[in-house]
């Protein structure tokens, strides 16, 4: 009996498919401008932006990115306005030809206050608006600015529009500044595409009040929210939620007087990296000679200390310790006497500071050209 021979079936390649692909995505970026379509492999990580508080730092491996949203929420004086002025001075420092902008919808800036925490007042610009919908048009108009360095907003929960303005008491005007807040983020993501083709990636800072939810329900607590809808929550690479205890002390006169504000913050969304998520440091009120810190400045050389001590480049025990930054060591009887070398010397403390960050982006199996931007960056301090 003859063996029928099976008929194998061929598939011929489509003539002109690789070719039409080409020539599809060579007319996106010729028609909707360059970079359009791109390989996954040449997608740049941004830059970030140093918030001034080392445990952030380390938690985000630098801080706050360009071209992408981050979200500050919290109660009333959490310390959102001081990592917003804290984010600017660093903007400013990294990015010395270019503008710094804060919308204040609250109206509250003191330039007192901004220049204690680092701010160069003479190189930031403030703007207030009248209505929400003039901060939104700002907001793009400064986004798409190349000279601007970061859009600053505090806070969201200001924000409001003409119809509320111009409504009665009486009037309910149910979900309108969601809706405004939702225009607002389409609009800065519109304008973050357009200027990434040209290079131009500004950070944009957002503060937000979380609020009491009537109609919510927590079983243990307070319901709460965060103002002005969910819009901005999916549209945030970076939300970071602030908590405050204030510590008080006596003045020279015997008054009662702050001192201390202990600041707690959890990192409730981060697309950037994995890590740790929640952290505490301390903003000093007032000069103390003798750890070298004046009012604005944030207590963390103690916490930089743990962190090497934990990776292995601050050891020794009893009167004798050695805190090794890069090929240097430097030897100390005590931790009081590192803390305050790191203090008065801000170059070795930013180095430092690099230094356990890059020791953690590679823990997290970064890739190594995040490392080395981590290691380059510039003293923000």
């Amino acid at each position: 009996m003859a063996v029928r021979k099976r008929k194998t079936d061929t598939v011929t390649p489509i003539k002109g498919t690789p070719s039409e692909l080409s020539e599809t995505l060579k007319a996106a970026n010729k028609n909707y401008g360059a970079g359009t379509v791109t390989k996954a492999s040449d997608i740049v990580r941004p830059l970030m932006v140093s918030t001034g508080v080392f445990l952030i730092d380390l938690a985000t491996l630098g801080g706050v990115p360009q071209s992408r949203m981050t979200q500050l929420c919290g109660r009333r004086s959490s310390g959102k306005s001081t990592i917003t002025a804290k984010v600017i001075a660093s903007a400013q420092k990294m990015f010395p030809d270019q503008t710094a902008v804060l919308i204040d919808t609250e109206q509250t800036s003191d330039h007192v206050w901004l220049e204690k925490l680092g701010v160069d007042i003479d190189r930031l610009q403030v703007a207030y608006c009248d209505t929400g919908e003039q901060a939104i048009d700002l907001t793009d108009a400064l986004i798409r600015s190349k000279e601007t360095s970061i859009v600053a907003i505090d806070s969201m929960a200001a924000l409001t529009s003409t119809k509320e303005i111009e409504a009665s008491v009486g009037d309910h005007l149910v979900a309108q500044q969601a809706g405004m807040i939702t225009r607002m983020v389409k609009t800065m993501i519109n304008a973050f595409c357009a200027e990434r083709r040209r290079g131009h990636r500004p950070v944009v800072l957002v503060t937000n009040q979380i609020r009491s939810d009537l109609n919510g329900f927590a079983r243990f607590g307070e319901a709460t929210r965060v103002t002005g809808g969910k819009a901005l929550e999916h549209a945030v690479s970076l939300n970071i939620t602030l908590k405050n205890k204030e510590v008080k002390d006596k003045d020279d006169y015997g008054s009662e007087t702050l001192s201390i504000n202990e600041h707690a913050f959890s990192i409730d969304k981060n697309k950037l990296c994995a890590g740790m998520r929640k952290g505490e440091f301390k903003l000093v009120r007032y000069f103390d000679d003798e750890s070298g810190l004046n009012e604005g400045d944030i207590d963390d050389a103690s916490t930089m200390l743990v962190y090497a001590k934990r990776m292995g480049y601050y050891t020794g025990g009893g009167s004798s310790w050695t805190l090794t930054i890069g090929d240097t060591e430097r030897k100390f009887k005590k931790a009081a006497e590192a803390i305050f070398m790191l203090n008065d010397d801000r170059d070795i403390k930013w180095a430092l500071r690099n230094q356990l960050l890059a020791i953690q982006a590679k823990n997290l199996k970064m890739p190594q050209e995040i490392i080395d931007q981590i290691i380059n960056t510039p003293n923000l301090l």
